[in-house]
């Protein structure tokens, strides 16, 4: 869905265009290296970021061994999910053992079966990966069963996590626990903002949906919004407030 959301913002006249690629120039005001990317999401893909979810959680179970109740979900606050692993066999290993953790994960690296040795896997391998690509019937199963991970936040040792509880700066939206995946609400249940009225001077905006609401596409526009739509608008520099 990449195309329906992959958006690019002039710096300088707020022109908004719709492409995977980036604009040499802006096809507005014609300025040059002027054209910036919109980290934008829709209900898509934040059911696939859900899907992944599930799948690091059954390798996290099935293949490493950590029991579910150790497992903590939480909403990011912008457009993914944070996995608290509480197991000490994870708290010493050295950034290039995690680095091999994340490529399990991912699937990088397994050799994709070919043509009559799709399925083919002998019964006693019947664990992890070869577990997985002996039942797969999808043309690419490393695709099917891969939980495409942010390698760099398992890598990095010193990373800073946002807490539990606190605003992204990129969407105003709270970093939550989520305690069922299935009928949590990205673009409803992490809004903790009021509903009082802010009116910005919006050049150019994508439509967005939050709370149950629809807002935008804005072009040259001064809406008068809920703060915690205004707010998602300031946090992505797409608009100024109007005093």
């Amino acid at each position: 869905c990449r195309t329906k959301h992959s958006f690019w913002v002039c710096k300088t006249c707020g022109k908004i265009v719709r492409s995977t690629e980036r604009p040499a120039r802006c096809p507005k005001c014609e300025g040059i290296a002027t054209m910036t990317q919109l980290h934008w999401s829709c209900a898509e893909c934040l059911g696939a970021t859900k899907d992944h979810v599930l799948r690091l959680i059954n390798f996290l179970v099935m293949d490493f061994g950590v029991s579910s109740g150790k497992i903590k979900v939480y909403f990011s606050g912008n457009r993914g999910y944070h996995l608290h692993v509480d197991d000490e066999r994870f708290e010493e290993m050295e950034p290039q053992v995690r680095a091999e953790i994340a490529n399990y994960l991912k699937g990088t690296g397994l050799l994709r079966p070919r043509g009559s040795d799709h399925g083919s896997t002998t019964a006693d391998k019947n664990e992890g990966w070869f577990e997985r690509l002996a039942m797969s019937s999808s043309k690419d199963p490393i695709a099917a069963f891969a939980s495409m991970i942010d390698e760099s936040v398992t890598t990095d040792i010193h990373r800073i996590f946002r807490m539990p509880g606190t605003l992204h700066g990129s969407s105003g939206l709270l970093k939550t626990r989520v305690h069922d995946l299935a009928s949590f609400r990205p673009d409803f249940d992490p809004v903790v903002l009021g509903d009082e009225e802010v009116t910005l001077s919006v050049k150019g905006s994508p439509a967005f949906n939050l709370k149950g609401r629809t807002f935008g596409p804005y072009s040259s526009d001064e809406p008068s919004l809920p703060t915690y739509a205004a707010v998602y608008l300031l946090t992505k520099g797409l608009g100024r407030i109007v005093e």
